[in-house]
């Protein structure tokens, strides 16, 4: 029998789930001729934190509990170092804030979600708005067919952005079919295969290739993989590693060059080198600070004069590196080491495994891109409470 939302609860969804839309906005209107509607975005985006932020506070300040939120203090302790060193930097204090309140406030609406029971209701209303953009952008891909030089063709992101978005939906459209069913539905592997399909469209491979982890709680849970979340956390990070340092991608050489690609990874390795060169050897422990995407930009053109213009990294832990050092590297690994540790004490969980596939998947394209996105905090949050998830449907 349903039970009617009280008018408490369906404030903290609506409030909740409009965040969520707002923070998973594929760049929307990114584009020149958006930039009025992409700061009207900006003040909600920081109208609805500021709400969030004072609604988590006042059930923190009456509840007199703060051990449930150890996540939540060491991001803020990791954003308010990474604030320190920018300001030190003289860098971009607006390009700063955006990121780091989407990171802190993310993880406040993860728990309260938990804690109220409502996480899986609004789960379900972020994937109705999850399965809208994927309409519209298939709409973009066609229009990207029959006028290529439409000014509708990116409108939506149908670049390898938006695999920051297909991540995010494949979780979170996981995660209520286990709710739902207690086991994955056929609907799930529909959308999978229709995401596969898009991103085999657009030609992003490397997305598409992590894209297929999603097979292991899809149709291979009897693998266990969760008693051995160790081995595989230390296997990506060892390839992240062989991939950065030692150009492994040179070694598949031929085989890049069959699908198309290069062996630089479209100038990622001549990215990593640079950053190691210069920034990782004179601002060794600090970094340079989040600076404006111009100096970004000049920077890496500076140093990577093959590669089209970039304002990050294109790896998760380097671009860490690049802008706020090791000090700060080693704060984001605790991040990292909470959540995975939540996630072994949680093994039998019923959402354990697909929480950790989301995990692998964010970490393999965080070798290729730099996923501190909303979607990655999310899978961090859900990591961090699986265990009151389970026991508040």
């Amino acid at each position: 029998m349903k039970t009617r939302t009280s008018k408490k609860d369906l404030f903290l969804i609506v409030v909740c789930t409009i965040a969520l839309i707002l923070f998973f906005e594929p760049l929307l209107f990114k584009e020149k001729d958006y930039q009025l509607v992409d700061t009207i975005y900006d003040y909600c985006k920081l109208a609805l934190s500021g709400i969030i932020v004072v609604k988590f506070l006042l059930n923190k300040i009456k509840d007199k509990d703060f051990s449930k939120s150890k996540i939540i203090i060491l991001t803020i302790v990791y954003q308010l170092v990474c604030f320190l060193i920018t300001i030190f930097n003289h860098g971009d204090i607006m390009r700063f804030i955006g990121p780091a309140i989407t990171s802190i406030v993310v993880l406040m609406i993860v728990e309260m979600l938990v804690v109220s029971g409502n996480i899986f209701k609004t789960l379900k209303y972020l994937n109705i708005y999850f399965r809208l953009c994927f309409l519209i952008n298939l709409v973009t891909i066609i229009i990207s067919f029959i006028e290529p030089s439409s000014r509708f063709v990116y409108f939506l992101g149908i670049d390898n952005r938006f695999i920051f978005m297909y991540l995010s939906w494949m979780f979170t459209e996981l995660l209520v079919d286990v709710n739902d069913n207690g086991k994955i539905t056929k609907n799930s592997y529909i959308l999978f295969a229709l995401m596969e399909f898009s991103l085999l469209i657009v030609n992003t491979v490397a997305a598409m290739i992590a894209f297929f982890i999603w097979l292991i709680p899809l149709c291979l849970n009897k693998l266990k993989i969760m008693n051995r979340v160790k081995i595989i956390v230390n296997s990506i990070f060892l390839l992240d590693i062989a991939i950065v340092r030692f150009r492994l991608s040179y070694a598949f050489s031929y085989l890049l060059n069959a699908i198309g690609k290069f062996p630089h990874l479209s100038g990622r390795v001549l990215i990593w080198d640079a950053v190691f060169d210069t920034v990782a050897r004179d601002h060794f422990l600090f970094g340079v600070g989040m600076q404006s995407e111009q100096t970004d930009m000049l920077f890496f053109k500076k140093h990577v004069s093959d590669v089209y213009a970039v304002n990050h990294a294109h790896n998760t832990f380097i671009d860490i590196v690049y802008r706020y050092g090791f000090v700060s590297l080693i704060l984001f690994s605790l991040i990292l080491y909470e959540a995975i540790k939540s996630l072994i004490n949680n093994k039998n969980n019923r959402f354990a495994t697909v929480t950790f596939v989301a995990l692998v998947i964010a970490l393999i394209l965080g070798i290729f891109d730099t996923l501190l996105f909303a979607g990655f905090y999310l899978i961090i949050g859900i990591s961090c409470n699986l265990h009151d998830i389970s026991t508040k449907k």
